[in-house]
């Protein structure tokens, strides 16, 4: 793991010194706080603040979008940022959120407007990806849905 000191803004293209957590020393800038670089310009786009991590189970439908939302609200329910607040200058539309979704073959594909409706305030971009699990659901008549949500929330710089 790359600590504060271990960063070289000119190798990596990192602007550490305008990382908003540069005054936390607790927080490991090198691994927590994830970095993507604009590859032709070596700008920061976007800083990820948080992902949280969530399960979804639908018990007796096979539902992939009822249990895409229950991952989802899983893990936005253990969410909460009032820290992020002072370093939104530009405001809130600043914030972006990602959603991947691992969704079990044979679950179909879920609803992206339903798993959206999950987010009180901002809109999120969906991703899925092939994951979660059906497993049977003992009255043999059917499976249970498992989906796995990582919910990603990023600031744009």
């Amino acid at each position: 793991r790359l600590g504060a000191a271990d960063v070289d803004a000119e190798e990596t293209g990192c602007l550490v010194a305008q990382c908003p957590f540069s005054g936390l020393a607790a927080f490991d800038r090198g691994s927590e706080c994830a970095r993507i670089a604009d590859e032709s310009k070596g700008k920061l786009m976007r800083q990820v603040v948080l992902i949280e991590i969530g399960m979804g189970v639908d018990l007796q439908g096979q539902d992939a979008t009822k249990a895409s939302v229950r991952a989802v609200r899983d893990a936005i329910g253990r969410i909460y940022l009032p820290g992020l607040r002072p370093f939104m200058t530009g405001g809130a539309e600043r914030v972006e959120i990602v959603v991947r979704l691992a969704v079990p073959d044979g679950a179909g594909k879920p609803d992206p407007e339903a798993v959206r409706s999950a987010f009180p305030h901002r809109p999120a971009t969906i991703e899925m990806v092939p994951g979660g699990m059906l497993t049977p659901n003992g009255l043999g008549d059917g499976h249970i849905c498992i989906v796995n949500a990582a919910v990603e929330v990023a600031v744009q710089q």
